[in-house]
C-alpha cells in the first residue's frame, strides 16, 4: 500500500467520524479540505473533493452556521472573492457537543412533560373508547397488579370486592395494599370486601387482615365465592378470568368501563354482602 492510499484511508476515517458527530457527508468532506489549507475560496474546493461546485456553497454555508468554518477577508480586499478557513477542531467539535448537550437537555425536559400529558390521555379510558370498544384485556402478572393498584389509588368513592384466595398478588404486595387502605379511607373511600371463609379461619396473612380491620375496611365472609370481582367508583369493573382451555395456571383480566354493567354487578355484590357473615374482630 503506497503513501497516498494510506492518506486517503485516514481521510475517509476522519470523514466517517465527522458524519457520526453530526455533519453531513458533504460538510465533512469540505471541512476535511479546509483543515489542510490556511484559507481557500469556495470555487477552489471542488479541485480537492468530488463535491459539485454548486453543492460546495451549500456545505460552506452550513459549516459556518455550525461553527466549523469562517469567512476571512480576501487578499488585497478583492470584491466577490469569498475566502474561507476552518475553525480549529477543538473549538468546532466542543461547540457542537455543547449544542448537542443543550438539545438533549431540552429533549429530556420536553419528553418528561410530553410523557405526562400523553399518559393522562392514555389512562383516561373513557376518553379513548371508540364505538363499543369499552373492554381492555390484560395478561401477565405485573401488568395486572400494576393496573389493580392504580385503580385502587385513584378511587374516590368506593371499592367493592369479591376476594377468593389465590390472586396474582404476593403477600408483600397485599400488605402494602393494606397500608394504602388507611389513606384511602381517610380520603372518604368506602372499602367493602367479601372473603372466602377458609382464608379467614386459616389465619393466612394475619397482618393484611388485621391492618384492614384497624383502618376501617368493612369485611365479611362467605363459604364460597363464585368469582373474583373488583368494582371502582360506579364505573370500572375489573374481572379476572382463568382460561378453561389451558392446563397451566393462567390469568386474564378484563377492565370494563360501563356504568350499566357496573350496576348489575353492584347488585350482585350487594346480594352476596347481605348473605355474608361479618368477620369477628378477633
Amino acid at each position: 500500500m503506497n503513501f497516498s492510499s494510506i492518506l486517503e484511508m485516514e481521510a475517509n476515517t476522519t470523514i466517517a467520524k465527522l458524519i457520526e458527530i453530526g455533519l453531513t457527508e458533504r460538510e465533512a468532506k469540505v471541512y476535511r479540505v479546509l483543515l489542510n489549507v490556511t484559507d481557500i475560496t469556495a470555487a477552489a474546493i471542488p479541485k480537492f473533493t468530488d463535491i459539485p461546485r454548486t453543492k460546495v456553497y451549500e456545505a460552506i454555508t452550513s459549516l459556518v452556521r455550525k461553527g466549523f468554518c469562517k469567512e476571512v477577508p480576501s487578499a488585497g480586499g478583492l470584491q466577490n472573492s469569498q475566502t474561507f478557513a476552518a475553525i480549529s477542531p477543538d473549538i468546532a467539535i466542543s461547540g457542537m457537543m455543547n449544542l448537542e448537550k443543550s438539545r438533549m437537555r431540552h429533549l429530556e425536559a420536553l419528553s418528561s412533560d410530553l410523557t405526562q400529558e400523553l399518559l393522562q390521555v392514555y389512562t383516561r379510558s373513557t376518553d379513548r373508547l371508540q364505538d363499543y370498544d369499552f373492554i381492555e384485556i390484560l395478561r401477565g402478572r405485573q401488568e395486572i397488579v400494576a393496573r389493580y393498584s392504580k385503580h385502587r389509588k385513584e378511587a374516590r368513592e368506593e371499592i367493592l370486592e369479591l376476594s377468593p384466595e389465590g390472586f396474582a398478588m404476593t403477600e408483600e404486595e397485599a400488605n402494602e395494599e393494606a397500608d394504602q387502605n388507611e389513606e384511602l379511607i381517610k380520603r372518604g373511600v368506602q372499602i367493602k370486601v367479601i372473603y372466602e371463609a377458609h382464608e379467614i379461619r386459616s389465619g393466612a396473612n394475619t397482618y393484611f387482615h388485621r391492618k384492614n380491620k384497624e383502618v376501617g375496611v368493612e369485611a365479611r365472609m362467605l363459604e364460597r365465592l363464585p368469582i373474583r370481582l373488583s368494582l371502582f367508583d360506579k364505573t370500572t369493573v375489573m374481572l379476572p378470568l382463568s382460561d378453561p382451555m389451558m392446563d397451566t395456571p393462567n390469568l386474564t383480566v378484563l377492565i370494563i368501563e360501563h356504568r350499566n354493567l357496573y350496576q348489575i354487578l353492584y347488585d350482585a355484590f350487594t346480594n352476596n354482602w347481605e348473605k355474608a357473615t361479618p368477620i369477628d374482630a378477633k
